[in-house]
């Protein structure tokens, strides 16, 4: 299974490149892309980070769960593995928001549809997900495993209350984002019939 993950690996380490290259080529290297293009390279972006964090993790399986990288970089490996999830998932979602106005509202859409507003969303939901994995940077660390030898994992100090701040910093976190995207739809809806 390693090896398959190390195959994964570098293959999506040339994959994202690629894109973010062919991308930033298409634009002859300015800041003028058009806004499927700022999702791609963000989502391309989130991809790498997620990938260059991938041997840490190919190691530990390797080695039986074993870390051998101290607690900061477990902390650090496994929030970007985490914020890769919560990134990735919300920047889709954009996406298909995105991709929804551009065929359903061509025209109406055409105005909250510019590069500077999808960054400024990019901008958003990047907040979004670091305060989504509040919770991993809290509680990742070095955990004993059976043999005096230590693990990284997600530890919580009171399993059974704290679980209850998870989920509930989960289920606020879609709940925003439902709440944000009906605003949108409401927003879009006006501007269609003219009451915007």
């Amino acid at each position: 299974m390693p090896t398959v993950f190390g195959i994964i690996c570098l293959l999506g380490i040339i994959g994202n490149s690629v894109v973010i290259y062919t991308v930033f080529k298409k634009s002859k290297f300015r800041c003028t892309s058009s806004v499927p293009d700022i999702f791609i390279i963000n989502l391309s972006v989130v991809d790498l980070l997620f990938l260059l964090g991938m041997p840490f993790l190919i190691h530990q399986l390797l080695g039986n769960g074993v870390w051998h990288f101290g607690e900061t970089m477990c902390t650090l490996i496994t929030a970007l593995d985490t914020n890769s999830q919560f990134t990735s998932t919300y920047i889709l979602t954009a996406m298909s928001i995105d991709r929804y106005l551009a065929t359903v509202y061509p025209f109406t859409s055409a105005k909250y549809r510019k590069p500077p507003i999808a960054i400024m969303v990019i901008c958003i939901l990047w907040v979004l997900s670091l305060l989504s994995i509040t919770p991993v940077w809290m509680y990742a660390r070095l955990i004993s495993l059976p043999g005096g030898v230590l693990g990284c994992g997600i530890t919580l100090p009171n399993p059974e209350s704290d679980i209850l701040l998870v989920y509930l910093v989960s289920i606020l976190s879609c709940l925003c984002h439902t709440f944000c995207s009906h605003l949108f739809s409401i927003s879009e809806n006006s501007a269609k019939d003219g009451i915007v």
